[in-house]
């Protein structure tokens, strides 16, 4: 294309095309294609496709004007690649928001001999003429180049394929999020402290979006969409009653289509959430050093630290934007199992906090110490036995203080390696404080130690032999119990104990 004053000057140029250096070469005068060539505005239109039958590869044009009277010979002299057709697959017909960053997805291209691509957003994984390329689902375009070889030349071409993933975009007065390509978490505030929230959604030629609707929850509540231009509209409050009426943390947005394909948007976060807590001690110092992530947003927080066993606090600390915390405590602790709570600052409530129950949300149990420093602790304190355990893992009280004193390893072991210890055990009644000095003629007591619940396995006398709970008397025995002996008359009640839960013992002088 290009300009000319007048029909007449046609014939003063001369047209030169070579194709893949010289495979094939045209020179004509203009004039001759006056029937084959489009003039309009004194604009030329020469089509190529008239000599070459859409022919691809390197076109290397020359416009040669030749002298007059007014002007000097003129060349114009540039070049192009003509790209073959080449089917494109993906493997997916639409690509929702990317969830899991390491999620990929794959294309494939069927080329030509001589060419291939070479990409920069993805990794292509095979290179021969059927050519695969995995790709992050959660980019919208996938750069790279189109290379062609010829004649031992190399010719390169930047190109972009479009990938058809569903993009969405939220506008309101305080949160304006657009062309987003992955489902994102969205604090309840940022979204619902306002009037309007208005979500649209891209459509998608080679999808099908009629009939689809907005469904909260999996179908909790649902909005059917509007169509403005080439996007889906909805109200987002209309779901703004729901959200704030649910007990869950988090809130899913999803679209559904026609065909009823569900397709992950976006999460609302209603409540404030710790996630990946630490907790690390230094004996020396005395210190505790506490990390943690968070999910949502809190207005100031006490973090507690509680001892499990004995529902003590350890301390409570007040803290607002951070994610770390070092405490100097005023006593040291032993190793032990403890339980650390995140609360959320109430300004309506200033009470004495609460040991929190199982399962509430931002409390977590955690061991502080390692094995070396438990047993350290075992061999000088001693253990009592607080509840026994049976194989369905039922758990039952005890009505004596069963207590292991001067732990040590055990002197005589079955297996290489094996980590058992042994003790005196020693029984006393919880009202008096009475011993039974009869029941020490089965010790040493051995067993294993598992410290990070606490627990005693494989808990044996002498002769190595088990124990038997009785529900009714809340007691172990140890010796066999026949018809003769005074408690078969609850034989009934008796069970196996194959689980001893304990805690440090406070030995006094009377039972060393």
């Amino acid at each position: 294309m290009f300009t000319i004053k007048e029909l007449t000057n046609l014939r003063l140029w001369q047209l030169r095309i070579s194709i893949n250096k010289g495979e094939k070469i045209v020179n004509i005068n203009l004039r001759k294609l006056e029937n084959q060539i489009k003039i309009k505005n004194k604009m030329v239109y020469i089509y190529l496709n008239n000599f070459f039958n859409y022919k691809y590869g390197l076109y290397e044009v020359r416009l040669r004007k030749r002298s007059s009277k007014h002007s000097m010979i003129k060349n114009i002299d540039f070049s192009f690649l003509v790209l073959p057709k080449f089917n494109i697959k993906y493997d997916k017909d639409v690509y929702p928001p990317v969830i899991k960053t390491e999620d990929y997805a794959e294309v494939k291209l069927k080329l030509p001999e001589n060419y291939y691509f070479d990409y920069e957003d993805g990794e292509v994984v095979s290179k021969n003429q059927l050519l695969k390329i995995q790709f992050n689902p959660g980019i919208k375009l996938l750069n790279g180049y189109f290379i062609s070889e010829i004649k031992d030349n190399e010719f390169k071409v930047s190109l972009s394929l479009i990938i058809p993933i569903i993009k969405w975009e939220i506008k309101s007065p305080q949160l304006n999020l657009t062309d987003q390509s992955r489902v994102k978490e969205i604090w309840h505030e940022d979204l619902y402290n306002q009037e309007e929230a208005q979500l649209a959604i891209n459509n998608i030629d080679r999808f099908d979006f009629d009939n689809a609707d907005l469904i909260l929850n999996n179908d909790q509540q649902k909005i059917r969409s509007k169509k403005l231009g080439n996007k889906l509209i909805f109200d987002l409050m209309r779901f703004a009653d729901d959200i704030k009426n649910s007990n869950n943390s988090v809130q899913e947005i999803s679209l559904k289509t026609g065909n009823d394909n569900v397709y992950d948007l976006f999460k609302i976060r209603t409540k404030w959430e710790i996630i990946n807590p630490s907790v690390k001690y230094r004996k020396e110092e005395n210190i505790v050093k506490i990390g943690w992530q968070q999910l949502g947003r809190d207005h100031g927080k006490n973090i507690i630290l509680w001892n499990k066993k004995s529902k003590e606090k350890i301390f409570s600390e007040e803290i607002n934007n951070n994610n770390k915390l070092i405490v100097n405590l005023k006593k040291k602790i032993l190793p032990n199992q403890y339980r650390l709570q995140f609360k959320e600052k109430d300004t309506w409530n200033s009470g004495e906090a609460k040991y929190p129950a199982d399962n509430t949300l931002n409390v977590f149990d955690l061991t502080i110490g390692d094995k070396k420093d438990f047993i350290a602790v075992i061999k000088d304190k001693g253990l009592v036995i607080t509840k026994v355990e049976d194989e369905n893992g039922d758990k039952f009280p005890l009505n004596y203080d069963y207590k292991i004193t001067e732990i040590r390893d055990a002197s005589k072991l079955e297996f290489e390696n094996e980590e058992r210890y042994e003790g005196n055990l020693i029984i006393c009644n919880k009202k008096d404080n009475n011993l039974q000095p009869e029941k020490l003629e089965y010790n040493p007591v051995s067993f294993y130690y598992k410290f990070e619940n606490s627990v005693l396995s494989l808990f044996v006398d002498r002769e190595k032999d088990g124990f038997t709970y009785c529900k009714k008397c809340q007691k172990l025995f140890w010796d066999t119990i026949d018809k003769n002996h005074s408690e078969y008359k609850h034989s009934k009640y008796h069970i196996l104990a194959v689980r001893y839960y304990v805690d440090y013992n406070r030995i006094s002088e009377e039972l060393k």
